[in-house]
């Protein structure tokens, strides 16, 4: 996610997405650490698609994970990053 070129920013948050949406919920558990740590870069990027794509990513976390999804949204993210 610290690359300057936000079509591979892009394509990263969409392979998070997709990892996160088929995995187990014990695979996405087992997880957490590096999962929100890509969510606190993204859902700040520049690039609005980026953004949108992390969004997303979130929703299917929130799933999966919801109280560790309202932890991150206490003490990682801005709400305001993740309501559609």
């Amino acid at each position: 996610m610290k690359s300057k070129n936000s079509q591979i920013r892009l394509r990263t948050a969409q392979y998070f997405s997709f990892v996160v949406k088929i995995s187990p919920q014990t695979m996405v558990e087992q997880n957490t650490e590096l999962i929100e740590f890509f969510l606190v870069g993204s859902l700040d990027d520049a690039n609005s698609d980026v953004r949108a794509q992390s969004r997303d990513c979130f929703m299917l976390y929130k799933e999966k994970c919801p109280d560790e999804a309202i932890l991150l949204l206490h003490h990682g993210i801005k709400a305001q990053h993740v309501k559609k």
